[in-house]
């Protein structure tokens, strides 16, 4: 296995192996088959297997092409809380002011995690106060206390469980809630004395903004899998990692592109590298980064050199291109400025995509993949 040593303010190990050549349209499904999949997702048929398989499926779709057949699917009983499930996990907006109706039954506990999910106009608000009036360890309270501890809210919504936990009037049987939730949200753990939480939350609230800044995504949000496994602290739509944390993608068998390129935006904090790694059936090449201070690539004319200071946001590209059909070459970009990486061998399709800090603290942010024609 060939390998080349690069320097950034992080560790980067790349692992990849050459696949078939795909389009734009062969990677993102024809609405046919985006209504072929719900349809048969919003019957009681499938299993759990199965009903994974269609979410993997629909996770390349357009929000758009999803949203259109759910809508009328969430007013009729037999569907609803297929409907729901889906919405939620595929974050699909729109649907929330239809949704809402149903609070209350048997779909209560979907209808918050489709609120706090895709926070449509209107949903967080609901959200907090159906958390206040609700009866303590009633179904319908708990099942909006756990959507709080499970999908990120903004800034505003978190001082308002902030300004709850330090009011005098408010119950106590919800206190230690409040500060669970807004620990949760802000990425922190509750301390020892959980009042001492409500101190600390202008620092508190100006790390989440650092690290919950929002980029475009133009191509596939790859933060989206239904298969994503990670162990790194989500704000908003942002992941930190530090120390054994791990983020883990299944790559969809379609998404065998033999050119494709990888966005996405790192804000360095602290330590001397982390590990990004393709992993294939048969074999690769990988890359290997690790620094302190600058982005940079040893080649036989010396290295080529881009300054990075910690805590600044960086654009990072992986840029994968097809050859021939046994080699493909890999540039990265740094900040617009181009690193050739060199060769890679094709042998075998991709089947997991591995992110592991190590003893690294960064943030990473707008991950996304573009099929290059």
């Amino acid at each position: 296995m060939n390998t080349r040593i690069l320097a950034l303010p992080a560790l980067l190990l790349l692992v990849a192996a050459a696949l078939p050549v795909r389009t734009d349209a062969q990677v993102r499904p024809a609405q046919f088959e985006v209504n072929k999949w719900i349809d048969r997702f919003l019957t009681d048929e499938p299993d759990q297997f199965e009903r994974d398989e269609l979410l993997k499926k629909l996770s390349r779709a357009g929000r758009d092409m999803i949203g259109k057949n759910l809508k009328a699917a969430i007013t009729t009983d037999g569907k609803r809380p297929f409907a729901l499930q889906l919405a939620a996990k595929l974050r699909v907006g729109g649907l929330f002011d239809t949704a809402k109706k149903f609070a209350d039954g048997d779909d209560d506990e979907f209808v918050a995690k489709l609120a706090l999910s895709t926070l449509d106009k209107g949903a967080a608000n609901w959200a907090v106060d159906r958390w206040k009036t609700k009866e303590v360890g009633s179904p319908s309270w708990s099942f909006i206390d756990d959507a709080f501890k499970a999908c990120p809210v903004p800034i505003d919504t978190i001082k308002q469980f902030k300004e709850f936990a330090a009011s005098k009037s408010s119950p106590e049987n919800k206190l230690m809630a409040a500060i669970e939730i807004m620990a949760w949200q802000l990425g922190v753990k509750v301390p020892e004395v959980p009042a001492d939480l409500i101190p600390q939350w202008d620092k508190l609230k100006a790390a989440w903004e650092a690290d919950s800044k929002v980029f475009p995504v133009t191509g596939i949000d790859m933060f989206t899998f239904p298969d994503l496994g990670i162990s790194g602290t989500r704000v908003l739509n942002n992941y930190r990692m530090s120390g054994s944390d791990c983020l883990t993608f299944e790559m969809p068998d379609e998404w065998d592109a033999a050119s494709f390129t990888i966005n996405m935006q790192i804000r360095w904090t602290s330590g001397s590298g982390f590990k990004f790694a393709f992993m294939s059936e048969k074999t690769g090449n990988y890359l290997y980064i690790n620094a302190k201070g600058e982005w940079s690539l040893p080649t036989a004319k010396g290295d080529l050199v881009q300054k990075a200071k910690a805590n600044d946001w960086t654009k990072v590209t992986l840029k994968v291109v097809a050859d021939s059909k046994e080699s493909r070459s890999v540039k990265i970009t740094i900040d617009e400025k181009e690193f050739h990486f060199g060769n890679l061998p094709c042998e075998g399709p991709l089947t997991y995509l591995t992110i592991n800090a190590f003893e690294t603290k960064f943030t990473l942010a707008a991950m996304e993949w573009l099929v290059t024609k």
